[in-house]
């Protein structure tokens, strides 16, 4: 399974990543807009398939901050089901402006 689009791309990181932060995403594949797919994502379904867990640190510069660490909260199976159906969304778009 190889993502087409940004959605696709959070849901390979939920299918193959035990936990995910922005840190990483940006690193692995400069994808800024993680967090904003995954809200669109959750938002269209009505459900989370996310567990979100705030992280607390201190900066370098002494100051108190935290960031999110993502874990899948839903089953593989379902998260392929999400795969796959971004992935027919994707072509209706494509046949759509005549692409095929």
């Amino acid at each position: 399974m190889k993502p087409t689009n940004q959605k696709q791309q959070v849901i390979y990181y939920l299918l193959n990543y035990e936990s995910i932060t922005m840190k990483f995403v940006i690193n692995d594949s400069m994808f800024f807009k993680f967090t904003t797919r995954l809200s669109e994502i959750e938002n269209e379904l009505g459900f989370s398939i996310t567990n979100k867990d705030k992280i607390k640190f201190i900066s370098r510069f002494g100051r108190k901050s935290k960031f999110n660490k993502y874990s899948k909260s839903v089953s593989d199976k379902k998260l392929i089901e999400i795969f796959n159906h971004y992935a027919w969304n994707y072509l209706k778009t494509l046949i759509g402006k005549g692409y095929y």
